[in-house]
């Protein structure tokens, strides 16, 4: 994993480091390995895509918050007293990652076509919540479209449920 993937310039090398660590620990395919330890990576994961596309227009907003809250604990199934948690282990992820591609890394081996559609539709619901679609949230949205290889109907069919369900 000495590759970045031409995607980012690295963090330092101890915070990637760090990073790489903890993920081949959640990660390895090792028979003692917790599933539920690797659920919840891909949780933060999917939770920090959800922050970045909140973020991708350079202003959280109190309505996009309160998206990815009510996706985590609605869509995604986390209990209401977990949410904070959450969103902590989320942002960690963020911090540590140097590129969108480590996140939905995680994504595409822990979660199958159908829940990483679920994903995208959520992104979508939080990037539509303050009712304008800055250019930076739709860039990022193709790019993680890309990343988490979503075909092209499927990302459009998710936008559409996404706008008729705010």
């Amino acid at each position: 994993m000495s590759e970045f993937y031409g995607c980012c310039m690295p963090e330092p090398v101890l915070m990637l480091n760090k990073f790489r660590n903890r993920l081949e620990n959640l990660l390895a395919p090792d028979d003692t390995a917790d599933s539920a330890e690797q659920s919840t990576a891909a949780t933060f994961a999917a939770t920090a895509l959800l922050i970045e596309a909140a973020q991708a227009d350079s202003e959280l907003s109190d309505d996009e918050l309160t998206q990815i809250k009510n996706s985590l604990a609605n869509q995604f199934g986390i209990r209401v007293n977990e949410v904070e948690q959450t969103l902590l282990g989320a942002h960690e992820t963020l911090d540590a990652a140097t590129c969108l591609y480590e996140i939905t890394n995680i994504v595409n081996r822990d979660w199958s076509l159908n829940q990483k559609i679920h994903l995208i539709e959520a992104m979508w619901k939080v990037v539509l919540s303050d009712n304008y679609l800055d250019p930076n949230e739709n860039h990022l949205m193709r790019k993680i479209k890309g990343l988490l290889y979503i075909p092209q109907a499927e990302y459009i069919n998710a936008k559409i449920r996404a706008q008729s369900g705010l």
